[in-house]
């Protein structure tokens, strides 16, 4: 993500959303392993929905805590466990179900750009 895009995505957020952003961004990649490899379009879709200041504010902060809370090695069960992505996945499908409607848009717009 070049620093404009960044600078693009983060408009509208408070400087610990934002930090909370770049936490995303960066560790994002590593995350797709395990449980959350089977859910990937999904949390691409999570993304591409809170990299887009023109979407919802309500919908870009649901993705925002669930992609912060994938990322983050405090979880519920944690991820070095045997099965401890389980409650991160489940994370994910929640959130998109809640916002099944808005990310629908992104699904499609992944879908596209990986050809």
């Amino acid at each position: 993500m070049s620093t404009k895009e960044r600078s693009r995505a983060r408009q509208g957020m408070s400087p610990e959303d934002a930090d909370r952003f770049d936490t995303v961004a960066e560790e994002l990649p590593r995350m797709k392993r395990d449980g959350v490899e089977a859910v990937w379009d999904k949390v691409m879709a999570l993304w591409n929905l809170l990299c887009d200041p023109t979407a919802g504010w309500s919908e870009r902060a649901m993705a925002l805590v669930a992609l912060f809370y994938l990322v983050t090695p405090i979880d519920v069960i944690p991820d070095f466990l045997p099965g401890g992505l389980t409650d991160d996945v489940a994370f994910i499908l929640a959130t998109v179900a809640a916002i099944a409607l808005r990310v629908s848009r992104f699904l499609t717009r992944y879908a596209a750009q990986r050809g």
